[in-house]
């Protein structure tokens, strides 16, 4: 078997199509490996990739504290230093409950109906 393939190469690099071809590669071994799986079945993902997808991407685990409720967390996390813009702001309007509104949404916006 042989492949020929032509890509627009303003829209995509090499490495990204070197990528795909690695995909198409697990793929066409996945179906001689087992003719009988069905077409869902077959994996596209390398298994370096998988690794980094699932495994490494996927490291989020924390410590938690058993004396602290969930909504401690929420507020500790709201509280901290941002890291760059969240599109979010606190409103000036609403001090008391401290709101944080979208950036242009504000206490009189319009942003849903029943």
């Amino acid at each position: 078997m042989s492949l020929r393939l032509s890509y627009d190469g303003r829209r995509f690099d090499a490495a990204t199509i070197t990528r795909m071809l690695g995909h198409l590669q697990t793929l066409l071994e996945g179906i001689v490996a087992d003719p009988t799986q069905a077409s869902g079945g077959a994996a596209l993902l390398t298994a370096a990739e998988r690794q980094q997808l699932l495994v490494d991407w996927n490291a989020t685990a924390g410590r938690l504290s058993a004396q602290q409720c969930l909504h401690h967390l929420f507020e500790g996390k709201s509280s901290a230093p941002r890291r760059g813009g969240s599109g979010f702001r606190r409103s000036t309007t609403n001090t008391q409950s401290k709101i944080g509104y979208p950036v242009g949404v504000n206490p009189k916006s319009k942003i849903g109906r029943h």
